[in-house]
């Protein structure tokens, strides 16, 4: 302000002392006139160029220090850089209290961005965050929640894939902890931990059964089901959790105790029929050799006169054979006495046995004997 001043003082004595010389000029010298009123002119318009250059510079002076005047835009101002122009409007530069923007300070910075409190610092034009935005926001102003899954500090960390999903934003913005719990399986704030040793389900809240075969007794952290896929004896399922009934079991074991039973009483059924069978053959042969040693007392009592050659010579076979069985038998009862009465009713049975042939050869004789004629005899007796 000072330079302007003195600029202009000094631009003014200038002009007076001009139009002095140029009135002195016209007076003595008798210059014609029309000369005179244009070097006024032009001394003039020096003066004024002068006086313009004066004003530009001390703006810009005035422009390098922001504490004199700063620029605004509005739809009812324009660029107005400095008060002494007119009809331009200059304003100072405002601050607004810290937590306030805009050309009243009437605005509120943003709860989301970084600071505590009422020291939450933003631009007092354009209420831009100074610090940057609390994690689960961005933006210039930090408005805008994190999208998309993500989280944190400028939204740059995505949530867990392990998060329940409910088709929404399934974990927080701020934190990154699951909304909606965790799937089957995971437990933790961020659902990043597994199901630990025989814990399986939503939050690993539930315990593997304890019917499970294996050494280690361990199931699916998802599903519960059983790894090894065996059971423990009377329990069966995926999970090993269901019972067999003890009806089934005690059913089975009178199967196959009735089974055993039945197959016991086979066996004995059969071999007392093989033995009552085998004693009816032996009964039955006795009866028989009874019968016959009956028949042949009775048949011994017959007289047959026929003179046979051959049944004599079968006869005398007989007679020899009667001693060398006595001898025999004899021995044999010196030697095994036990055995005498069963060697002695073997040499009778052998004895009727004979007996029997030799009737039953003189009864064939006899019938062949009436069936021939006397002349027949009579042939044989010449041969």
């Amino acid at each position: 302000m000072i330079v302007a001043a003195a600029v202009m003082v000094v631009v003014v004595v200038v002009v007076e002392i001009i139009v002095v010389v140029v009135v002195v000029v016209v007076v003595v010298v008798e210059i014609n006139v029309v000369v005179v009123v244009v070097v006024v002119v032009v001394v003039v318009v020096v003066v004024v160029v002068v006086v313009v250059v004066v004003v530009v510079v001390n703006l810009l002076i005035k422009l390098r220090d922001p504490d004199q005047c700063f620029m605004i835009k509005d739809s009812n101002f324009v660029l107005n850089p400095c008060e002494e122009l007119k009809p331009f409007i200059c304003q100072k530069k405002q601050v607004c209290p810290v937590g306030t923007y805009g050309l009243t300070c009437s605005h509120q910075c943003s709860d989301q961005c970084a600071g505590n409190g009422k020291n939450k610092r933003c631009d007092s034009s354009t209420g831009q965050c100074d610090g940057g935005c609390l994690a689960g926001y961005t933006g210039a102003k930090c408005i805008t929640p994190c999208r998309f899954n993500t989280y944190g500090e400028k939204c740059s960390r995505t949530c867990s894939l392990n998060c329940r999903d409910q088709d929404e934003v399934i974990c927080n913005p701020k934190t990154g902890e699951c909304n909606f719990g965790c799937n089957d399986g995971f437990s933790g704030p961020h659902c990043d931990t597994e199901c630990k040793y025989r814990t399986y389900g939503e939050n690993c809240s539930q315990i593997c059964s304890r019917f499970c075969g294996g050494h280690d007794a361990a199931c699916n952290s998802t599903t519960g089901e059983c790894l090894s896929g065996d059971c423990y004896p009377g329990y069966t399922g995926p999970k090993c959790e269901i019972a067999v009934p003890a009806v089934d079991n005690g059913y089975t074991y009178n199967r196959v105790l009735l089974a055993s039973i039945l197959a016991i009483l086979i066996l004995c059924c059969g071999s007392i029929m093989v033995f009552l069978e085998n004693c009816r053959e032996e009964k039955s042969q006795r009866d028989s050799e009874d019968g016959s040693q009956i028949r042949s007392g009775t048949d011994t009592n017959e007289e047959v006169d026929i003179n046979d050659p051959k049944e004599e010579e079968r006869d005398n076979q007989d007679e020899l054979r009667s001693p060398i069985s006595e001898k025999r038998s004899g021995h044999e009862n010196l030697i095994e006495p036990e055995r005498h009465s069963q060697d002695d009713l073997g040499s009778q049975i052998s004895e009727e046995l004979d007996g029997s042939d030799t009737i039953t050869g003189e009864r064939r004789k006899q019938k062949d004997f009436e069936s021939h004629s006397p002349e027949d005899w009579d042939a044989n007796d010449r041969l």
